[in-house]
């Protein structure tokens, strides 16, 4: 019993000290840690991360080769439809109006800029059944000759690439807006916009002022 109160009172002469220590302090708005300058303020959106963690990234390698995109009808693994080419990849929501008046429309027009600054095939990627993906593309003017309409129906290589919003199941748009430029499977730069609604960084333009600014 004589061992318990003398704890007892080690503790409370002990929190004392400390009660002591802080009231010595003074009166301060400083805080007790220091966020690097430039990161207080960090854009830390899905869209601005997603750029980040996708730069350089091989998509010929490992579980991403391996994954499937079906284009004609025909599954065809990342590491075959990218391997030996220069690649515009972009991803539409929703095949919905922005998706039909300027998204795809975009590529379509650009394509013999884009094939000037080296790009030898463009793919657009839809999360989506096969048939539905092809009919809305060939209703755009989307035959294979410029854009290849990429189906990915258990959103798979969406997933990988960190742009998925929603399930295939579920109503409204189910992937970020994006674009990426891939030189043999590898990404070079990747190009998101901040909302499904948004056409502006994944566009055709800013895709090729982003090449040109690379190669000259």
């Amino acid at each position: 019993m004589a061992l318990l109160k003398q704890l007892s009172s080690l503790r409370q002469a002990h929190s004392g000290s400390i009660r002591a220590l802080f009231s010595a302090m003074p009166a301060t708005s400083s805080k007790f840690y220091d966020v690097p300058e430039g990161h207080a303020n960090a854009d830390l959106s899905q869209a601005t991360c997603n750029i980040g963690l996708n730069r350089r990234r091989d998509l010929t390698l490992g579980a991403a080769g391996g994954i499937k995109l079906t284009i004609n009808g025909k599954p065809q693994k990342l590491a075959d439809l990218f391997k030996g080419q220069k690649t515009v990849l972009f991803g539409v929501p929703d095949c919905g109006k922005i998706c039909s008046e300027q998204h795809l429309p975009g590529y379509l027009k650009a394509f013999d800029d884009l094939r000037k600054e080296g790009i030898s095939q463009i793919v657009c990627v839809a999360v989506s059944d096969p048939a539905a993906a092809d009919a809305w593309g060939k209703k755009i003017g989307a035959d294979g000759s410029k854009v290849l309409m990429a189906a990915d129906p258990i959103q798979a290589a969406t997933r990988i690439l960190g742009m998925e919003l929603a399930e295939p199941s579920e109503p409204g748009p189910k992937s970020l807006r994006y674009a990426a430029i891939l030189d043999n499977g590898v990404i070079l730069k990747m190009k998101v916009d901040k909302a499904p609604g948004d056409c502006k960084e994944s566009s055709a333009g800013s895709v090729l002022k982003t090449l040109q600014a690379m190669i000259h």
